[in-house]
């Protein structure tokens, strides 16, 4: 599906699409947060599993990037769970690359040494409050909330294992949220369906198609036999019957967006149906209202730069259709992320990446985390190969790893200085976010001109680069990744230089980058015993 001049994003089709009757349509609002896109490998240009995730968070935070090497713990030693529980911890950890916004309770994005790749949406459930469910067993030693997705990147070998490893501590231990993970290796990708208590459900995506992942369970049919497409938790029907949430006596095929998403007036999520204009590039039906799903053959086959295009799509300053110039309701222009429907990429956006997980070549060169410092539509996506050995110190905070890696250090606001330090990278680009975002329609097309050049460049210098890299890992591995670092580090001081100088081009900015990208937003506060947070630390 590449672009060729002809954009995804100003088909004909979706230049018609956008007008008032859409706005009054969604008029539920869709929860804002992250969304996913996730390509299988035969659905992709290359052959590789794609995973794009943008992550929007609401409050003063900042992202930390950085390579973690594996750990050694002795025998007996117990992870913190924060909620008041510990468990036993493995005695070797693997490797991974770590996207870390300190504070957020469900927010970090991973990538481990096996191109194993971790990522989350928050998804609202119909289960009764966690006292309810501590007093039913279904809870037990805090359980588990902001480590879950660590554990996976540490100990698993493959997508389903992530899955397997998820859903046995889920069981043992219960869960304190609701969301949907998205685990994904370089053969298949799974969305892992979970809620507040001991409930799951994963659904594999298929190879041929694209599942996209807005604020809403999207798992729909069940088939528990089919052991090949799903994984289903113990009792998980038994357990909706029980509640009224599923007739089986009405239904055969169990439904699980339907038993345990919390109910909503209008079931079409506005952002999945976007996307998958986007990606079928054909219109889709705004009536009868119902749930869209789990995945769709797209129009062609999909690049990293396709799903990235997804991820930027936003209705301010969309430059190729000019879509707000007829954004208005009742005669006025209107705030577009007040509309009744919503932006995929938001003002806040803290990150837009894309995991390219390829099968043909070993993790180290052919998995990568191509990821924007601060929101996609005003950054640039630079690769960092899962082989590499750090990022650079720009790039997060130090610290003793032992403690950083703890829920305790992770939620412990005197661990970080909140305030903009324009020495880091993503402070960088979260300048030059809010910058842009001070007249978005037209700044943005000037820095996506020098973004999409550099961009392009990057995309086709991947192939030498690792074919380079397989003739060193070839004959030293140790060469191979001191190559892709020094590689990955060289682009990354030249995209922060260019950065640094569009900035000092744009209107000084004096506030605090997040002040003006999220007025109004709650202070990040320490996670409770019980788990909780304020919206403002979560996903």
């Amino acid at each position: 599906m590449r672009f060729k001049g002809k954009n995804l994003l100003s088909q004909k089709f979706i230049k018609t699409a956008f007008t008032l009757e859409i706005i009054l349509f969604f008029s539920i609002p869709s929860l804002f947060a992250c969304f996913t896109v996730v390509v299988g490998k035969d659905a992709s240009s290359n052959g590789c599993v794609l995973v794009g995730h943008d992550e929007q968070n609401s409050g003063n935070l900042f992202v930390n990037f950085r390579k973690i090497p594996k750990m050694h713990y002795s025998k007996g030693a117990k992870v913190d769970l924060k909620n008041g529980g510990k468990i036993p911890q493995v005695a070797e950890t693997n490797a991974f690359l770590w996207s870390e916004i300190p504070g957020a309770t469900s927010s970090d994005g991973y990538l481990n040494e096996y191109g194993v790749a971790i990522v989350s949406d928050f998804c609202p459930d119909r289960m009764p409050e966690l006292s309810t469910l501590k007093k039913k067993g279904q809870i037990k030693n805090g359980g588990l909330s902001y480590l879950t997705r660590r554990f996976a990147a540490e100990r698993a070998k493959t997508a389903r294992e992530g899955v397997q490893i998820i859903g046995g501590l889920i069981d043992k231990y219960g869960y304190v949220s609701n969301r949907t993970y998205v685990i994904a290796d370089p053969n298949e990708a799974w969305l892992m369906a979970v809620t507040r208590g001991n409930k799951w459900l994963a659904e594999r995506v298929p190879d041929d198609q694209v599942a996209l992942l807005p604020n809403v369970y999207t798992i729909q049919d069940v088939n528990p036999l089919d052991t090949k497409n799903y994984i289903v938790s113990k009792d998980l029907i038994k357990y909706a019957t029980e509640k009224g949430w599923y007739n089986p006596e009405k239904t055969k095929i169990f439904n699980f967006s339907e038993a345990y998403s919390e109910p909503r007036k209008q079931l079409m999520d506005p952002r999945q149906w976007l996307s998958e204009e986007l990606i079928t590039q054909k219109k889709i039906d705004r009536s009868p209202d119902r749930r869209l799903p789990f995945s769709v053959k797209p129009a062609d086959k999909m690049s990293v730069q396709d799903v990235i295009a997804v991820l930027r799509h936003t209705n301010t300053d969309n430059y190729m259709n000019k879509m707000y110039d007829i954004a208005t309701v009742d005669g006025k222009k209107k705030d577009p992320e007040n509309w009744q429907w919503r932006n995929i990429c938001l003002r806040r956006t803290q990150e837009g990446g894309v995991f390219e997980l390829n099968s043909k070549l070993p993790p180290a060169i052919g998995c990568i985390y191509w990821r924007t410092a601060a929101a996609p539509n005003t950054g640039i996506l630079t690769p960092w190969y899962v082989g590499i050995m750090d990022t650079p110190n720009s790039y997060y905070y130090s610290g003793d790893l032992d403690k950083v890696l703890t829920a305790d250090y992770h939620f412990n606001p005197k661990s970080y200085s909140y305030e903009p330090n324009y020495k880091k990278v993503w402070w960088i680009f979260r300048k030059l976010q809010a910058q842009v975002n001070t007249n978005s329609m037209k700044k943005t097309s000037v820095v996506r001109k020098i973004w999409d050049k550099e961009e392009n460049k990057l995309i086709t210098a991947q192939s030498n680069i690792q074919s380079e890299a397989m003739k060193l890992y070839k004959k030293n591995k140790s060469a191979a990744y001191k190559y892709l670092t020094a590689y990955c580090n060289d682009v990354s001081a030249k995209v922060v230089k260019q950065a640094q100088q569009l900035s000092k081009k744009l209107p000084e900015l004096k506030e605090n980058p997040n002040d003006v990208l999220d007025p109004g937003a709650k202070p990040v506060q320490i996670c409770t015993p019980t788990g909780e947070t304020s919206p403002a630390a979560t996903d």
